[in-house]
């Protein structure tokens, strides 16, 4: 197990990580949220379980000189 420090927080304490050979797992608990880095390749596998998995994207950008690509959305 590894716990990341710098490059991802969590509104819990900490967040662990198993290594296998294609992606990193992250395992998020009920009190919690996950920043991810724009970045960062991410993915998520096919929710197995009974329980819903919500997700929510919030976009943050300089507003100042910044043009959002049309092709974006």
């Amino acid at each position: 197990m590894t716990t990341l420090e710098n490059s991802t927080r969590s509104a819990c304490s900490s967040i662990t990580t198993e290594v296998d050979e294609e992606m990193v797992q992250f395992n998020k608990w009920d009190c919690g949220v996950i920043l991810i880095h724009g970045e960062v390749v991410h993915r998520s596998a096919q929710n197995t379980s009974h329980d819903s998995r919500h997700v929510y994207t919030f976009h943050i950008m300089e507003s100042q000189d910044t043009r959002w690509s049309p092709d974006n959305w």
